[in-house]
């Protein structure tokens, strides 16, 4: 969580790492994309729950109000492959930005 309210995740996603040569024919060292962008979304969705959670949990105790149940999240994106940054676009919860 940042002091400035909200979250700030950064996801960096390399799939080729700018490789040449026989890589292509080497499928052992290519990445799943779809596979690691779903997986690395949902797990980002479970963390930004679980912070939620417990937010609103300290809230309860301190009896201050906050939208802890619909934080403001900010995603950094870097990536090696063009697609990677527009997938996230299209898939964060509408209230990621």
């Amino acid at each position: 969580a940042s002091k400035h309210g909200g979250l700030h995740l950064c996801v960096h996603v390399r799939e080729g790492n700018n490789e040449t040569g026989d890589w292509m024919v080497k499928s052992w060292r290519h990445i799943n994309l779809h596979y690691t962008l779903n997986q690395t979304l949902k797990g980002m969705k479970d963390y930004v729950g679980a912070e939620s959670a417990t937010a609103e949990h300290n809230i309860k105790k301190t009896k201050k109000r906050s939208n802890s149940k619909n934080p403001s999240v900010s995603l950094f994106v870097a990536s090696d492959n063009e697609h990677a940054r527009t997938w996230f676009e299209q898939h964060v919860p509408h209230n990621w930005h």
